[in-house]
C-alpha cells in the first residue's frame, strides 16, 4: 500500500484501500484522495505490547513478516514493552 497508494492519488485518482493499513497513509502520506476501511495495523501491535507489560515476562522473542507492516508492528511492540527483547527476526514473505 506504501508502494502504490502515492502513485494513484499523484495521479489525481481516488484509492479504497480494503487489506492495509499504515500509519503513514493516516499521517505524513495522507492524501485526500486515499481511504482504507480497515484498521491501522500499528494498533494490533500496540495491544499486545500492552499486555506483554504483564508481570512476569522478562524475555521476548519477535518475530514478523520481513515488509513494512512488519517491521511497524515490531516497533510499536518495542515503544510499549518493559521486557527484555532478546532477538528479532524478519520471516521472508510466503514463509
Amino acid at each position: 500500500m506504501l508502494a502504490v497508494a502515492p502513485t494513484v492519488t499523484d495521479a489525481g485518482k481516488f484509492m479504497i484501500g480494503t487489506n492495509a493499513g499504515p500509519h503513514e497513509l493516516a499521517g505524513k502520506m495522507c492524501n485526500e484522495l486515499f481511504f482504507t476501511t480497515c484498521l491501522a495495523e500499528r494498533r494490533y501491535a500496540e495491544a499486545m505490547g500492552k499486555v506483554m507489560q504483564e508481570p512476569g515476562i522478562t524475555d521476548v522473542y519477535v518475530m514478523a513478516p520481513n515488509y513494512a507492516a512488519g517491521k511497524d508492528m515490531v516497533k510499536r511492540i518495542q515503544a510499549l514493552l518493559q521486557s527484555r527483547i532478546v532477538d528479532e527476526v524478519y520471516t521472508r514473505l510466503g514463509s
